[in-house]
């Protein structure tokens, strides 16, 4: 399965407005798949935007998680915008695959920076 840049902001500002724990087994995106959504929040658990856990047993898979982390609230901040999103949007369409998330936020953050007159 692959990471889901699209999926990934939509998780990020779900979990953004969410003032409660929130669980994979309750999250409904239209046009993703359970399977897609499961996968995609791990991502961002390992990758330290979201914190959270797998609480799966051997009947269901889940995780729960309560909130963005600091790096997580970053990362939006960077992609919530036109600017940034469209970058990260181009670059990827460019270079016809997906690119490491380093690369990802480094785009979006220098795309707000040149609005921002950084």
């Amino acid at each position: 399965m692959k990471r889901d840049i699209d999926l990934i902001k939509e998780l990020l500002i779900l979990i953004e407005k969410s003032a409660n724990e929130l669980s994979t087994q309750i999250i409904e995106l239209d046009g993703f798949t359970e399977n897609e959504i499961f996968y995609n929040v791990g991502l961002l658990i390992s990758a330290g935007l979201v914190s959270g856990k797998e609480t799966s047993t051997k009947d269901s898979r889940s995780y729960h998680f309560l909130s963005l982390t600091w790096e997580g609230h970053d990362f939006l901040d960077a992609i919530r915008t036109n600017v940034g999103w469209k970058a990260i949007k181009k670059e990827v369409k460019k270079q016809g695959t997906s690119l490491p998330f380093s690369v990802l936020k480094a785009i979006a953050i220098e795309a707000v920076k040149g609005v921002v007159g950084l």
